[in-house]
């Protein structure tokens, strides 16, 4: 196998501490990313991959994104030990979920995917658990 693989564009100082994870938008046009900072940031993947949007997002370390299959949102799971869910066009927070309060985690929420069968939100921790989370509306 001849594969190779060449860098296309470089973010340099993409965030102002370590940047913890990227999602790519459904239809590949958008780089979500979240950093220790607890920033929020989206960038056009244009030839200048600029940035198009800068927020705080969370109190401490953006720790994962995931895409909702079906809808335009996404969710942030960060060390402040919350999940807070976004709409994918606007991205205006829509709700937070704080895991603690609901009976959740007790520590930093980790990861998160969304079941493409259903409206499940599935969230992994510092603590231990896997928690299943019925996204209803």
């Amino acid at each position: 196998m001849d594969n190779q693989l060449n860098i296309k564009h470089k973010i340099e100082a993409a965030h102002e501490n370590s940047v913890f994870t990227t999602r790519f938008s459904e239809n590949g046009t958008k780089l979500l990313s979240g950093s220790r900072d607890a920033h929020l940031k989206v960038w056009n993947l244009n030839e200048n991959f600029e940035n198009i949007s800068k927020q705080p997002a969370h109190l401490f370390t953006i720790n994962n994104i995931a895409l909702h299959p079906n809808l335009p949102l996404f969710a942030t799971a960060s060390r402040d030990k919350t999940i807070k869910i976004w709409d994918l066009n606007t991205y205006k927070l829509l709700k937070v979920i704080d895991v603690i309060k609901f009976g959740g985690h007790i520590n930093s929420v980790n990861k998160l995917w969304w079941s493409s069968y259903n409206n499940w939100l599935i969230s992994v921790s510092d603590d231990r658990t896997v928690i299943v989370w019925d996204f209803i509306n």
